[in-house]
């Protein structure tokens, strides 16, 4: 009877141990699925890049049309002064 007490004893106490350290282990995998989680939430999803992607290109559209509107009159003032200007004078 002592034998089985102190094989039990020790198997308790072991127990005991080994309860501890899964307990340390689920709230150290549990803390690093937190920070994944956390991370995954910061991400930027394909929506959010498809919708700056169409901002950017109306932004650029406005842009060239822009500089090709400028390009044209640039043009047109250049054609003004070599044919136009000296038949004024």
């Amino acid at each position: 009877m002592g034998d089985c007490k102190y094989w039990l004893d020790k198997y308790t106490e072991s127990f005991k141990q080994h309860d501890k350290v899964m307990l340390g282990l689920k709230t150290e995998i549990n803390g690093r699925l937190d920070n994944v989680l956390d991370q995954l939430n910061l991400r930027v999803s394909i929506e959010d890049v498809t919708l700056n992607f169409e901002r950017l290109n109306d932004l650029l559209l406005v842009k060239f049309s822009q500089v090709e509107d400028t390009k044209e009159s640039v043009r047109d003032i250049m054609a003004y002064q070599k044919y136009f200007y000296p038949l004024q004078m």
